[in-house]
């Protein structure tokens, strides 16, 4: 039996365990003092958490998750208990906080947009107070529209290999598909210490499944990261990446919206893909596979062996020279892929049949009437699992009519009269 006793309490615990990992990974990897400093910071701060609505947490409990997610990992920050459900947001004096940092995080210029992020966001729902009361609360309080706070932004460098790997995509040039010519998007991830490469796939479309696929196969060649840092596009703060993310203990970092300090590595390493090696096959009618096979080899021959600026030696000569001196936690491939399995929910119907995505698939019977957690990879979409306590139980089969409308039917047996 589960800690929890439906779906709906499980959903709720996992993105309690979620906003909890998002806190400790500011903190997973640093100093004591580092730290104190940082969490007394968010100590100060209300938190909104999805299901639950905003709370405060004191520096003592921050440091509880943290202790119970190194002892634990993911499963360890998960709530042993269920939650009660959180109730709408009012507006009041407590309010101020929330606004001020929307308004710090994205430059909001009318009421109307004000009030609509603060929607989208979930900190408020349509019927909670109209656009007219959140003006006077805002004019109340002498709270101005479009308030940004200015970073420094500082030049750094993590001292180790492994310990932050910077992740972004870039739109490119066209290539045909077999149909028409569209925009490509490569998508790759750099070491910070070495500048190494550590993973890309160049791809038609900017989603999911090209980051995915680029973040295991960078885990696979190079080991597993302590911190992966990227942007606030919707792509990398999907659950999809999160989840996984918090189940193999890396903190993920997103950078602040509008701000993209930090992300200048990955930015500086595409400005050199536009000059060096754009040139050298955008006039060729290369395929996606073409140019993919190309890219990786102008990475081997090329960046990974020429002297980079910012280094003075060749990233790959970096790596090289301090491999054997850090520990590389290595992740086995089908860990790996068990672990990058995406879930849905679904509801077995009375024929024992479950629909995804247009198409019906059969369950076992004794799931009728439940709401089973289906996993699949994002690369075989069609190899679905029932998974019970985090493990799969049962493969679906895709729904045959044929095979079933054959299937014997004997209502009366002569056997049993002798």
């Amino acid at each position: 039996m589960s800690e929890y006793s439906n779906i709906k309490e499980k959903e709720k615990a996992q993105n309690i365990a979620l906003f909890r990992h998002g806190i400790i990974s500011l903190v997973m990897h640093e100093g004591e003092e580092s730290q104190n400093q940082i969490l007394k910071k968010m100590a100060e701060k209300e938190h909104f958490i999805q299901g639950v609505g905003p709370k405060k947490f004191s520096v003592s409990t921050f440091k509880s998750w943290l202790a119970a997610y190194r002892e634990g990992g993911y499963n360890g920050i998960k709530p042993r208990i269920r939650v009660d459900k959180g109730s709408s947001r009012k507006i009041d004096g407590d309010f101020t906080e929330i606004i001020n940092k929307l308004l710090q995080e994205i430059p909001i210029t009318t009421y109307t947009l004000l009030y609509r992020q603060l929607i989208e966001k979930g900190y408020i729902r349509p019927g909670d107070f109209t656009l007219q009361t959140l003006i006077k609360f805002l004019k109340d309080n002498n709270i101005s529209l479009c308030q940004r706070e200015v970073v420094p932004r500082k030049k750094f460098e993590t001292e180790e290999i492994n310990k932050l790997w910077i992740c972004d995509f870039m739109h490119s040039i066209k290539l045909w598909d077999g149909k028409k010519k569209k925009f490509t998007y490569l998508c790759a991830i750099i070491d910070d210490h070495t500048r190494v490469i550590t993973g890309s796939n160049w791809s038609f479309e900017e989603n999911l499944i090209v980051l995915e696929k680029t973040f295991k196969e960078a885990i696979l060649s190079y080991g597993k990261p302590q911190k992966f840092y990227c942007d606030n596009a919707k792509v990398f703060t999907s659950e999809a990446i999160h989840l996984p993310c918090a189940k193999l203990g890396i903190a993920l970092i997103h950078s602040k919206p509008y701000v993209p300090c930090g992300r200048g590595k990955i930015e500086r390493f595409f400005r050199t893909v536009q000059s060096a090696f754009i040139p050298t096959v955008k006039e060729r009618n290369f395929s996606i596979t073409e140019l993919n096979s190309s890219f990786q080899e102008w990475i081997r021959t090329q960046y990974h062996r020429n002297i980079h600026q910012g280094l003075g030696e060749p990233p790959m000569d970096r790596l090289l020279r301090e491999f054997d001196s850090v520990k590389i936690e290595r992740i086995p491939e089908e860990t790996l892929d068990l672990i990058f399995y995406r879930t849905i929910k679904r509801t077995v119907k009375l024929d024992c049949t479950v629909s995804i995505n247009g198409k019906l698939y059969e369950a076992p019977h004794k799931y009728i009437g439940l709401q089973v957690e289906l996993r699949y990879p994002s690369s075989s979409p069609q190899e679905i699992y029932i998974f019970e306590q985090d493990k799969p139980v049962y493969k679906l089969k895709p729904l045959n009519l044929q095979q079933n409308a054959n299937q014997p039917f004997v209502s009366f047996s002569y056997s049993n009269l002798f």
